[in-house]
């Protein structure tokens, strides 16, 4: 059994017992590639992979009660112990595997405090690439030393992946090695799971989950002493300005931002302010077509 064979039969564990036998008898060619099992209140279960939404033959439509049991099975019956993560519409459970969740948010004091009548949720499956990053790392290292680098590319192309993978190896055991400070707001790098990392983010790295990615850069930078500073997409001016202030205290900078090209990227003003700073020296766009993933390296 391949590794991603074996991952997506630890996803399935977390499907209602009705479910995970017609699951685990789809064609190999969707196990091997499926990114998520997603299921939604009245409609059959779907399985996404980077080409296709296979449907799922099942003898009845998802069942309300049957998304609750899912919650039980993941939490061991502890819901409670996770209610800070369930907030935010997710939980990770062991195997780095994302289980989020949408239904009714409950609002308190302006703040999401529960989500309660779930009618939809979707298994993330985790995957680990060790050496996706083998064909990109030398032109970040070409001048003998690491250069800010920026990823691009559109949602589901392999950008969290192909990041987890250069953390592991810059912050490896080999040479060069750096120490690398994670940024990790909402876990996807590191999955820690009660405590234990689920992903191998490399010997030299030390990863800050569960806060804001600016306040996370600046806690990082006070406490670790980084020699790179890694997060995963952009998404706010307070990230860039903590971006920003990390470079200008000499930390190396590693991130990723949601973008077909540079050009769609310079067009979205949130990331033309990122690119008039100037901060990074490398770009790495991703694009997918017709299944296959391709890689283009840009000096900025």
């Amino acid at each position: 059994m391949t590794e991603f064979k074996q991952r997506f039969g630890q996803a399935v564990q977390y499907l209602p017992a009705r479910l995970r036998s017609p699951v685990m008898r789809v064609p190999d060619e969707v196990s091997e590639h499926a990114s998520e099992i997603r299921l939604r209140v009245g409609q059959q279960l779907v399985i996404t992979t980077p080409s296709e939404e296979f449907l799922v033959a099942t003898d009845s439509t998802v069942r309300h009660e049957e998304l609750g049991s899912m919650l039980e099975l993941a939490t061991g019956g502890s819901v409670h112990t996770v209610t800070e993560s369930l907030k935010n519409g997710f939980i990770t459970v062991p195997g780095g595997h994302r289980i989020g969740l949408c239904g009714t948010a409950v609002v308190k004091q302006g703040e999401i405090s529960l989500i309660k009548n779930i009618s939809s949720v979707s298994i993330r499956i985790a995957r680990e690439v060790f050496g996706a990053a083998d064909s990109v790392l030398p032109f970040i290292l070409q001048n003998g030393a690491y250069e800010n680098t920026l990823i691009l590319s559109p949602p589901g192309v392999g950008k969290t992946t192909l990041l987890r993978d250069l953390i592991r190896q810059l912050a490896g055991a080999g040479e060069p090695h750096y120490r690398i400070a994670v940024a990790d707001e909402r876990g996807e790098l590191a999955a820690k799971c009660r405590g234990s990392l689920q992903f191998d983010l490399g010997r030299h790295s030390d990863v800050m989950d569960g806060a804001p990615k600016s306040d996370a850069i600046m806690l990082l930078l006070r406490a670790m002493s980084p020699q790179i500073i890694a997060m995963d997409e952009i998404t706010a001016r307070e990230d860039i300005r903590a971006l920003e202030y990390a470079s200008h205290c000499g930390v190396g900078l590693l991130a990723t931002a949601h973008a077909y090209d540079l050009d769609c990227l310079i067009n979205r003003p949130l990331y033309r302010e990122l690119m008039e700073c100037g901060i990074f020296r490398y770009c790495i766009v991703l694009t997918m077509k017709d299944g296959v993933r391709e890689v283009k390296m840009l000096e900025l």
